[in-house]
């Protein structure tokens, strides 16, 4: 197995046991949600919050915005129109949250998941060239449209490693798992690419969008498509815990384990969907927000079949130390 070693975080990294698999009977998620400093929503609605930028734009005579990561929202004059389909006067409120890298993926609860739904990857993972979460109303918080488009988000590959031009576009659905999750499924819309950019049109003013390329074959089962099973103390559960894993070498790749099951024999958390190769090393990321506190564990594992993995400690960490953990995995 291999051995991390982050100074700063060293805490995170604790014991596992391996042990085979048992089956249950998998229950739906709850969806009830705790009182809010037990639901680790607030978590990432703090981080949402934080990370979306607001800007001001005069919809008569359209322009640019530039986000900090480079990445461009064009406006053709009057291409946003109220919802009678008449002109706007004063400006509209434009708020966009990019989203590129491990950390960003799981401090906002959008990993690079894709629905069970979706044919051509059946909720396996896709690697991102970006997610844009983008909302546009009137100063006065009423909504818009866009009749006859007009309106264009432009980035660069080099925000993602690199340019790559089997890249599609994708849209962000609920996830039939966990009610606060989103995965992706493959979008009607034509991604335009041209080395090093992207482009594509926003349609919706409000709309989640990724940029992805699948990372795995059809098919749930055999030596290449494994997952494993997590088993955490009782009180980490569905409501104030969420389960990330990360696979090494895939720098902007993240997904989560979505499928809850609690059980006479412990409560753990799965997926629907293995993606992973025999041998193949990756990390589970446990966070959760429990009494109120920020609390974290990941933890380096090698996929082998059948696998079960119990982390028995899950302690306090600052949201600094966490993200420093996420940004330095391999």
């Amino acid at each position: 197995m291999k051995t991390l070693n982050y100074a700063a975080t060293s805490a995170l990294f604790v014991g596992l046991t391996m042990a085979s698999c048992q089956k249950e009977k998998p229950s739906p998620a709850s969806e009830q949600l705790k009182n809010s400093d037990e639901n680790i929503e607030t978590f990432f609605e703090e981080n949402r919050a934080t990370q979306t930028l607001t800007y001001s734009i005069n919809p008569q005579m359209g322009g640019n915005i530039t986000t900090p990561d480079g990445s461009q929202l064009i406006f053709e004059a009057g291409a946003i129109r109220n919802m009678n389909g008449g002109p706007i006067s004063g400006n509209v409120i434009v708020r966009i949250n990019d989203i590129y890298t491990r950390w960003e993926m799981l401090a906002n609860n959008m990993p690079s998941e894709t629905a069970l739904s979706e044919p051509t990857t059946e909720g396996g993972p896709l690697s991102t060239g970006g997610s844009y979460t983008i909302s546009i109303v009137t100063a006065g918080g009423n909504s818009v449209t866009i009749p006859n488009g007009g309106v264009k988000l432009t980035t660069s590959g080099d925000n993602t490693g690199g340019f790559n031009p089997g890249m599609t576009l994708w849209n962000g659905v609920q996830s039939d798992d966990q009610a606060r999750d989103k995965v992706w499924t493959a979008s009607p819309t034509t991604l335009q690419t041209n080395d090093p950019e992207y482009s594509f049109p926003i349609n919706n003013p409000v709309d989640m969008i990724n940029i992805d390329i699948p990372e795995i074959p059809l098919g749930k089962s055999g030596a290449n498509h494994l997952i494993p099973k997590v088993y955490l103390p009782a009180n980490f559960n569905a409501d104030n815990t969420e389960i990330f894993v990360s696979v090494d070498g895939k720098n902007f790749l993240l997904t989560s384990l979505d499928s809850y099951v609690s059980s006479t024999s412990g409560n753990y958390w799965t997926d629907n969907s293995g993606y992973f190769s025999e041998g193949e090393n990756g990390n589970i990321i446990v966070v959760s927000k429990e009494g109120g506190v920020l609390k974290a564990n990941i933890t380096p594992f090698t996929a082998t079949p059948n696998q079960s993995i119990t982390i028995s400690s899950i302690p306090t960490i600052s949201l600094a130390n966490l993200k420093t953990a996420v940004e330095t995995l391999p």
